[in-house]
């Protein structure tokens, strides 16, 4: 015969939490669940799968069966809760939680012995106030399997919304209890421990980006296991981590960053890891130097000529040449004076007045858009019209 699992809760229950609809109040600060039609989801499922049900409360044994009804025309089973002299109609029948299977049964039976500082095993603990027993192949199915239902080993790395727990998954946890279960394998077990997110009736989560977002978070901001953001990043198609969006997160951490940036060369990194490192990095790190090809350099030389006509003496390496700057043609970082390679196709009169401008900026301090950088030029202009025509 097999055996009888129990469920055991340090407070004798009133009885009422089954008889009454909508009624749910939790010792803990933190409860699991907060609906109160859970622990009756629970028996009318256990019923409905052929177990025996049985609660123990106020020294009295209770058993629930089922009785069958009508209702226009429909035929329903109805829950009864008896103490061998005593029957109770429920105010619900086995259809309720008709989509629910044993293991569901289980997770909330636990989830209330866990808000109520309780136990779950195969033997009867006398010192609970009150113990749900059950017996069956689907619950004792689900208590030999309780780790892929509930979270008890200590996880990886702990951040304020996500405990990171080692080995795949195809579930995500909610406060360590499996709340949402996926098409694909997932590199860690991720238990959403820091947000307070919306479950449906039968207890999974009810909206998918709130705890992608989490994960999201998580691994962005706070994760400091550089071995683990890079299993995340690189897991392969086929896992979730590829699925989820990073470039939603917020300012990434140094080591994400990090680790983004040392595996752009990988096909495997995360694309919306790299878009939201794009976005964060220091602006002077994103501009790529090049060395300029012979044509490039000889446009270049033409350049310097014609800076040193007006003036502005500008040597080969008192410049870096940028491969691209999005709009801009030049501009001056730390000093130091970048130039892009594309205004070299505008020309060496082109390539000249940009490096004139930020050679201003750069040695001689001028803003731009100001009276100062204004007759600066126009001094350069006529300095160069003197020497052309000889003009003292």
């Amino acid at each position: 015969m097999k055996p009888w699992v129990y469920f055991g809760n340090e407070e004798e229950i009133d009885l009422q939490a089954i008889s009454v609809m909508g009624v749910s109040v939790k010792t803990a600060d933190n409860p699991i669940g907060y609906f109160g039609t859970g622990l009756k989801f629970a028996i009318a499922t256990l019923l409905r799968t052929g177990h025996e049900v049985r609660i123990y409360s106020g020294c009295v044994w209770q058993e629930f069966t089922r009785k069958p009804m009508e209702f226009r025309g429909e035929k329903f089973e109805r829950v009864i809760m008896g103490d061998g002299v005593n029957e109770v109609e429920l105010p619900f029948t086995t259809d309720l939680g008709k989509d629910w299977k044993p293991w569901q049964a289980y997770r909330e039976l636990y989830s209330n012995a866990l808000d109520e500082s309780g136990t779950v095993g195969l033997e009867q603990d006398d010192a609970h106030g009150t113990v749900l027993a059950v017996r069956g192949d689907g619950i004792l199915e689900a208590y030999e399997a309780r780790n892929q239902i509930f979270i008890e080993r200590e996880p990886k790395a702990v951040t304020p919304v996500v405990a990171f727990n080692e080995g795949e998954s195809t579930s995500i946890f909610y406060r360590r209890v499996r709340a949402c279960d996926l098409s694909v394998r997932t590199t860690f077990t991720y238990n959403i421990i820091g947000k307070t997110l919306e479950l449906t009736e039968d207890r999974t989560l009810k909206y998918d980006f709130y705890w992608k977002g989490a994960i999201v978070e998580a691994v962005v901001e706070d994760l400091g296991d550089r071995d683990m953001i890079e299993r995340i990043l690189l897991a392969p198609q086929g896992y979730l981590e590829p699925l989820l969006d990073f470039d939603n997160g917020d300012t990434p951490s140094e080591l994400f960053s990090s680790v983004v940036s040392s595996k752009l060369h990988d096909a495997r990194l995360n694309k919306s890891a790299i878009a939201l490192w794009k976005k964060n990095r220091p602006e002077q790190d994103q501009f790529e130097v090049v060395r300029g090809s012979d044509a490039d350099e000889a446009v270049i030389a033409e350049a310097l000529e014609l800076l040193a006509l007006v003036g502005a003496e500008l040597k080969r390496d008192g410049f870096k040449l940028i491969k691209a700057m999005g709009q801009r043609w030049g501009l001056v970082r730390n000093g130091e004076i970048l130039l892009s390679q594309l205004c070299i196709d505008k020309g060496p009169a082109f390539v000249a007045s940009t490096l004139f401008e930020e050679h201003l900026h750069a040695h001689e301090c001028i803003g731009d858009h100001t009276r100062e950088f204004q007759d600066r030029v126009l001094d350069r202009l006529f300095y160069l019209a003197q020497q052309i025509h000889g003009v003292k």
